[in-house]
């Protein structure tokens, strides 16, 4: 019998599940599901991915073509590439469904946006959008933040919002300022309030394994995730190292228990936001949760839930909720120049299934500070909603900063594109986007190294060490690199000079 079930199983598991093969059209190209992958769009024969899982970023099933076709469906499913098909695997009794509107990316991304993306109705906190987000690294101590806020004022560099990552607590499922290092809290962001600053502190759906012990004795453990293979049992996971109980966000309670802390934080000690940080569907799988038969997805939604927009919270990852303005992280780990074009590619894609403002990651700290790196990571940011600068900044000499200031000059003279931003991310279009999107014709379909804000403002970073030139291929028309006034004709590739200092980003000329 033992063996006759070893057999059978592999076709009862098959039999869970139905593959639709959809034939390719000549050059088609394909876009969206996952923020981990972004940097891989348009994706190319090979490529494939479970939307159930996150790695880290956030998801919707939905999927574009340059061809005006679009997939979508209401719950993950698996897709693969190969050189002649696109292969869409769903469950039995689910649906994944593709239509086409138009012939263009623009097209397809202009009708998902109208019809199957959530509408806006609220936009995120104005703190986001007024200075930059400065991320600050652990070791964290109330003399570290204030220190470091003074010492920007001091170099005459706009105040903004502080973001500090896990170890500023006293304990994962304690959500109160690690007395040792923060003796008084309150009247540390009340001084951070009065330089300008305001403060962003990251937490997770985690409870520590001690901290349950503590809370289990009080008799205020929050409802947990169960081991389904010991139902009486709290799940344990293992992150980086040390395990840790999840919070069952599906129970009222579960979500009672992380708001409430919160609240506390900001009503007693001023606390202005939060980092929803850890809401990978990877840390969900395989729990009973209070509400039966959730998948991880679902509980990492409810984690995700929490996040308000009336303060400057972001959100780790979150499904199906594209078009939802809620500001978002991004999966993409920056350690050398090899990352900083993965970079670029994804914020100029993750737009057009529905990301459109998001938090651009700091640079992670090597053994050399590489200020060169630095100064061209805060550039590639120039016209995005939102401007992340970590610590490293009061690393930069004079002439260094001067680079940075010319940065955050330029966003101030462009603040009326902010404003188009705007209206394009309530209207569901990306507030930035490859050419390909702008010029689907003109054969800059593979140029994935400039972005566009509309189709008369392009952006071309440099990406390589040691460059104060790069090759820039124009769309049509006659194209002003600003502030210099230096003009470029359009259907061609040409070589631009751009030195450290120098802005990158180039207007379209009216036609006469």
């Amino acid at each position: 019998m033992k063996l006759l079930y070893c057999l059978l199983f592999p076709t009862l598991l098959a039999a869970q599940f139905t593959t639709k093969e959809i034939p390719l059209l000549s050059g088609e190209k394909w876009y969206g599901g996952r923020t981990a992958d972004a940097h891989l769009m348009p994706f190319e024969a090979g490529y494939s991915a479970d939307l159930r899982r996150s790695d880290g970023g956030s998801v919707q099933p939905i999927l574009l073509s340059n061809k005006g076709r679009y997939v979508y469906a209401a719950k993950p499913f698996q897709l693969a590439l190969t050189d002649s098909t696109l292969e869409l695997t769903t469950r039995t009794h689910e649906t994944v469904n593709m239509a086409r509107s138009g012939k263009t990316l623009a097209s397809a991304q202009e009708f998902v946006g109208h019809y199957l993306l959530e509408r806006k109705r609220e936009f995120p906190d104005s703190a986001w959008f007024s200075g930059p987000v400065y991320v600050l690294r652990p070791p964290y101590s109330q003399e570290k933040l204030l220190t470091f806020a003074a010492a920007i004022v001091e170099k005459n560099l706009p105040p903004g919002l502080i973001s500090i990552a896990d170890g500023w607590q006293a304990g994962h499922g304690d959500w109160k300022f690690d007395a040792a290092n923060f003796p008084a809290p309150a009247a540390m962001i009340n001084r951070l309030h009065d330089l300008g600053f305001q403060l962003q502190l990251a937490v997770s759906p985690f409870i520590s394994i001690p901290e349950k012990q503590r809370l289990d004795e009080i008799n205020s453990t929050p409802p947990l995730l169960l081991n389904p293979n010991r139902p009486a049992e709290a799940k344990i996971i293992e992150h980086e190292g040390r395990e840790f109980h999840l919070i069952d966000f599906s129970h009222p309670a579960g979500k009672a228990f992380l708001r409430n802390a919160l609240d506390k934080l900001v009503a007693e000690d001023g606390v202005d936001g939060f980092h929803f940080a850890h809401g990978d569907f990877e840390h969900f799988d395989f729990v009973i949760s209070h509400r039966k038969n959730l998948p991880a997805w679902s509980l990492s939604n409810r984690y995700a839930d929490l996040a308000r927009l009336d303060r400057p919270d972001r959100i780790s990852a979150d499904f199906g909720r594209g078009g939802k303005v809620v500001v978002r992280s991004l999966p993409v780990t920056l350690t050398d120049w090899e990352q900083l074009p993965r970079l670029l590619a994804t914020v100029s894609t993750v737009g057009l299934y529905g990301f459109p403002i998001f938090c651009v990651p700091a640079i992670v700290r090597s053994d050399t500070f590489d200020a060169e790196l630095y100064i061209r990571h805060v550039q590639l940011q120039s016209l995005l909603p939102i401007l992340t600068l970590s610590e490293e900044i009061l690393l930069l000499d004079k002439d260094q900063l001067a680079a940075i200031r010319g940065v955050l000059s330029r966003r101030a003279v462009t603040s009326n594109l902010f404003s188009m931003q705007r209206s394009a991310i309530v209207a569901n279009f990306p507030p930035v986007c490859l050419p390909t999107y702008h010029y689907p014709t003109e054969g800059m379909d593979e140029i994935r190294n400039i972005y566009l804000l509309n189709s008369n403002i392009m952006f071309a970073p440099v990406l390589q060490q040691g460059r104060n030139s790069r090759r820039v291929k124009f769309p049509p028309g006659s194209w002003r690199l600003l502030p210099t006034g230096d003009v470029f004709e359009g259907s061609k590739e040409t070589e631009v000079v751009l030195p450290l200092r120098s802005g990158m980003f180039f207007s379209r000329m009216q036609d006469k």
